[in-house]
């Protein structure tokens, strides 16, 4: 025993060095080469560019400490990963790197949401024909086990997938997807152990060593993100461990208490995907509605919803080890975690916990809105045409911001404000605000939180549309705009 745990110190300072020398070389080096093409979105929390490579570093350094060690004659240790890297470590090491390429692809060019899903499909798939895969599992109320039988493969390709996106959403703030990854890494790290699994600890001491590597580079305030590289990997890399580490030993069973270590990427992801529904959102489009969003508009600062956040991984992580160590009570902590859950999104204030039913009333209207927004925002040109004067135009610029939920902006000729016409129009604080250009003509735009809150990359994309089409169409338009325009402004309040 003591000799694997001096080889788990070992190897998770191996990865520490190796990751944060790695991390230092793409923070430095190579991130003035590989320079991004993502644009900044409205959900993002830093206005300010940030090298988003850090995924190369936790990757590379995760690699080559374990090739490393697979090298070196552990045996008369009681570990030995040879015989690992041709079955299931070398898979995962596979579905990782080609994880971490496609984040890595999407980092650079920004693939389209269909395709990233493909991808993510490809690698799902190369790991249950190569790899672990969910045959039965252990029904913690029930006390019995249950064969999944046909379902046994889709199901398992569901979980790597699902964990791959649940920890690119929950990368929304400096320090939160490396920080819940180590958390969760480190229990799986124990259960391992205990279950007799030293290998697989062993894997995930040089995993929480990567992680960290980069996390003292990442933790607020950042100076280098992980990027889709590094979060699809890290997500593609827990649900693989999970499969191993949660085998019941001498069963073809897993257990499910992963499902609860991971409780706060799960919670995250599955709600989002509920709320995005009730309000006619696409699964994939983001917003600024997370579990860490919702802590930061309570006024804690980054470091502050980071530590509430962790804690709340730590608490979910010992339930689950808990599930292990008292089998015979492993219903109550389900209880327990489900509980946790539900006053986690209780006192996050979310409207669908707080009034269900008022809230389900008002999604169809929300929908309307939404729906009529896209449809004029994908005809936009069509439906600014048809007005004849500024004045006209004016209001249907100002009409099709009050659908996107946005009551304050300015319009400037040749630095005169003609829109309003004074200063106080525009004078309350803003969450952010977007300037657009046109030849002599600007629109600056005040966007507070909650118009940012729902659906904001769509919104993003379809107010450059609109804006642009409005201020190309001002260009045309010789008549100077009236005072009357500010009334305009006034009522477009009532379509919020």
């Amino acid at each position: 025993m003591q000799s694997e745990l001096k080889l788990y110190a070992g190897g998770f300072l191996l990865a520490l060095l190796v990751s944060s020398t790695l991390v230092l070389v793409v923070l430095h080096r190579l991130s003035r080469v590989l320079q991004s093409r993502r644009q900044q979105s409205l959900r993002d929390q830093r206005a300010e560019a940030v090298p988003r490579f850090g995924g190369i570093g936790i990757a590379s350094g995760f690699v080559a400490v374990l090739l490393l060690l697979v090298l070196v004659p552990l045996k008369e240790k009681g570990i030995d990963l040879r015989p690992l890297l041709g079955g299931n470590l070398g898979v995962v090491l596979l579905g990782g790197s080609a994880a971490c390429l496609l984040g890595f692809w999407d980092d650079l060019f920004v693939i389209r949401a269909r395709y990233k899903f493909a991808g993510q499909v490809g690698i799902a798939l190369l790991t249950v024909v190569y790899g672990p895969v969910v045959e039965s599992i252990n029904l913690p109320f029930f006390g019995t086990q249950i064969s999944l039988g046909v379902l046994a493969l889709p199901l398992t390709m569901l979980w790597i997938i699902g964990l791959m996106n649940a920890i690119n959403l929950v990368d929304g703030m400096d320090g939160l997807a490396g920080g819940i990854t180590m958390v969760a890494v480190g229990f799986m790290a124990i259960i391992a152990d205990v279950w007799n699994h030293p290998e697989w600890a062993l894997v995930c001491f040089v995993l929480l060593g990567a992680v960290l590597g980069f996390w003292v580079f990442n933790r607020p305030t950042a100076s280098i993100f992980m990027g889709d590289s590094g979060s699809m990997l890290l997500g593609y890399l827990l649900a693989v461990l999970a499969l191993e580490v949660a085998r019941v030993p001498q069963a073809d069973v897993v257990h499910l208490a992963p499902v609860v270590i991971l409780a706060v990427p799960i919670l995250d992801t599955v709600f989002a995907l509920f709320r995005r529904y009730l309000k006619g959102i696409p699964f994939y489009s983001a917003d600024r509605d997370h579990l860490h969003h919702r802590l930061l508009q309570r006024g804690l600062r980054p470091w502050q919803a980071l530590t509430v956040l962790l804690g709340l991984g730590m608490l979910f992580g010992g339930l689950g080890v808990g599930m292990l160590w008292r089998a015979e009570w492993q219903g109550y902590f389900v209880l327990l975690a489900l509980g946790l859950a539900y006053m986690t999104l209780y006192l996050l204030e979310y409207e669908v916990v707080l009034n269900p039913v008022k809230h389900l009333r008002d999604q169809p209207d929300l929908r309307r809105r939404r729906s009529l927004m896209v449809h004029l925002a994908e005809d936009i040109d069509l439906f600014l045409s048809k007005d004849h004067t500024r004045q006209d135009l004016l209001q249907s610029y100002a009409f099709w911001l009050s659908l996107a939920g946005i009551d304050r902006f300015e319009l400037l000729h040749q630095g005169r404000r003609l829109h309003p016409r004074s200063a106080e129009g525009c004078s309350t604080t803003s969450f952010r605000e977007l300037v657009f250009r046109e030849e002599e003509y600007e629109v600056h735009l005040a966007l507070d939180e909650r118009t940012v809150r729902l659906d904001s990359d769509v919104k993003g994309e379809l107010l450059d549309r609109v804006t642009h089409e409005f201020l190309r169409q001002c260009v045309q338009r010789k008549e100077p705009v009236e005072r009357a325009a500010l009334q305009v402004l006034q009522s477009s309040r009532n379509f919020r």
